[in-house]
């Protein structure tokens, strides 16, 4: 909790031979209860996105609701070593596996203090390593999911995720315009964001450009920077 408290991130991975203690500060704090399942439920017969997984930067995997919610439902199947529940506001279930009629959280989020914490209630998630190889037939999450997890938890509480964008060509001596635009409109405006980009090619003299802008639901320009 101390931890969390000056602003660190925090993953918490289940695991089918030890389990979490079931009454400790840290479980309290984050209102997290679990149980044993009845009968082994075997693998996972969908993965499917919560309401609040359609909405958070981990479960949209760099795109929107749509795109990321048949990603999901596209992976290999996992297993699933406990059935959770959440008391209070501190984590949401974000991506959920059911099972015929039950369904349990699969992956929850959420900040406690100044910090985040993530939950991965799942083993057998190499499935999705070999399905993001190719070997699944598809794109697969790997990269994205884990990728975008760890920079969530890295962030500082401020901190808002954002996506840049320059033009591929541009005529020689001309400026390149630098776009920059939240990533998530629901962090809501008046965000701020300082662009600085080096020229890593080589050459003599490189410029630096540095610029400052008030980001709302759309983009706004973060300078430009010669070619």
């Amino acid at each position: 909790l101390r931890f969390l408290s000056r602003g660190g991130g925090l993953l918490l991975w289940t695991d089918p031979a030890h389990r979490p203690p079931a009454d400790a500060p840290l479980t309290r704090a984050l209102g997290l209860e679990w149980r044993e399942w009845s009968r082994a439920p075997g693998l996972s017969g969908a993965v499917e996105l919560s309401p609040a997984g359609r909405r958070h930067e981990i479960a949209l995997l760099g795109g929107d609701a749509a795109t990321a919610a048949a990603a999901w439902r596209s992976l290999p199947p996992v297993q699933v070593p406990l059935v959770l529940t959440v008391k209070g506001a501190a984590l949401a279930p974000l991506v959920e596996a059911r099972f015929g009629t039950e369904s349990t959280p699969l992956l929850l989020a959420g900040r406690v203090a100044a910090g985040r914490v993530a939950v991965l209630n799942a083993t057998g998630v190499y499935r999705w390593g070999l399905t993001a190889s190719g070997l699944g037939g598809g794109a697969g999450i790997e990269a994205s999911f884990f990728g975008g997890l760890c920079r969530w938890l890295s962030r500082s509480a401020d901190d808002r995720a954002v996506r840049i964008g320059a033009p591929d060509l541009t005529p020689a001596g001309r400026a390149i315009p630098v776009r920059v635009s939240l990533a998530n409109p629901a962090d809501g405006p008046g965000a701020r964001a300082t662009v600085t980009a080096r020229r890593i090619d080589g050459g003599v003299g490189g410029a630096v450009l540095g610029g400052g802008a008030v980001l709302g639901g759309g983009a706004a320009p973060g300078g430009a920077a010669p070619d």
